[in-house]
């Protein structure tokens, strides 16, 4: 029988001014670094692009401290991708061995100058 448990809980707050700042484009280094390819294509398309970037950089802050205490290792931002379902609703895609080891519920929420994210993650054994 399949046990599920919570193994950790994360939450981050991001400042949307960050990113704001920095030269929004689908060929910036740091953008590279942190987002997949879809997720930059989500945010792209969308009118306020560095609101969209910095919910989803939140996310993915809580999503990786809410793993932190159970790998007990750095987790690489691009192995957590954050995309929306057809409805609007976040839900995340743990890349590699995490994906039949873990469950991510994630909430986000923004406000013009204010971005956060909630995680919960489930263990499955």
């Amino acid at each position: 029988m399949m046990a599920i448990q919570i193994i950790g809980i994360g939450i981050d707050i991001v400042d949307v001014s960050r990113f704001d700042k920095l030269k929004l484009s689908n060929k910036n280094k740091f953008l590279n670094r942190f987002f997949t390819k879809r997720e930059l294509k989500y945010c792209f398309s969308k009118n306020n692009i560095a609101e969209h970037l910095a919910t989803k950089f939140a996310g993915k802050e809580a999503v990786s401290k809410a793993l932190s205490s159970t790998l007990r290792t750095d987790i690489n931002f691009k192995e957590i991708e954050i995309i929306n379902e057809l409805s609007g609703a976040p839900k995340v895609h743990l890349q590699s061995d995490m994906t039949n080891k873990y469950q991510v519920l994630i909430s986000l929420s923004n406000e013009s100058d204010t971005a956060v994210g909630v995680a919960i993650v489930l263990g499955i054994t």
